[in-house]
């Protein structure tokens, strides 16, 4: 009945081919597996705050951006080679996200309601990344991005969160099953 996407390749050194397969092409063959079962009616998948912030960006605040926010150098048409993404996982993390938006669909005939969660960087306690260093001594402090601002969120409250989304989408589709059955 749903499906909770969260596979990625969390590698910010990653060509772009690597992350590409990784994000792009199956997300797209996740979508088209989902919609093919007819049964899937719900898809929540995992993006990152990488996907719509950049390093390279100087002349104006990445702070406290709406959850809908699309980088102006990609609206309209614009080319999207035009945003400085800050490598390939984060290019390829935005248009994976776009496409599992894309997807969304309501209506009497069909429901098929997506979600996509932009999340910082996720850390657990056997994180190889932050927490595995930190303890072998290895890093004598979170990693901060070379100066930028770093967010974290622990794995269970990301999980959690997932599983919050897949609740609430099931509960708005439910209120428009039974308007459109009330009203018809």
């Amino acid at each position: 009945d749903a499906v909770i996407h969260t596979a990625g390749l969390v590698d910010l050194t990653a060509d772009t081919a690597r992350t590409y397969n990784a994000h792009i092409v199956a997300t797209a063959r996740l979508i088209a597996a989902a919609r093919i079962s007819k049964r899937c009616r719900f898809l929540v998948g995992t993006s990152s705050v990488g996907a719509i912030t950049s390093p390279h960006i100087a002349d104006r605040s990445q702070l406290n951006l709406p959850a809908d926010f699309i980088p102006p150098e990609m609206e309209g048409g614009r080319q999207p080679l035009a945003y400085p993404f800050f490598c390939a996982y984060s290019s390829t993390k935005f248009f994976s996200e776009r496409m599992m938006l894309s997807a969304n669909e309501t209506g009497e005939a069909k429901c098929f309601k997506t979600l996509a969660i932009r999340l910082p960087m996720i850390f657990g306690l056997q994180d190889p990344m932050v927490v595995s260093p930190l303890f072998k001594g290895q890093r004598g402090r979170v990693p901060d991005g070379k100066g930028a601002l770093v967010q974290f969120v622990y794995v269970e409250n990301a999980a959690a969160m997932h599983v919050h989304a897949l609740l609430a989408l099931c509960e708005e589709a439910s209120t428009i099953d039974n308007t459109t059955t009330i009203s018809g």
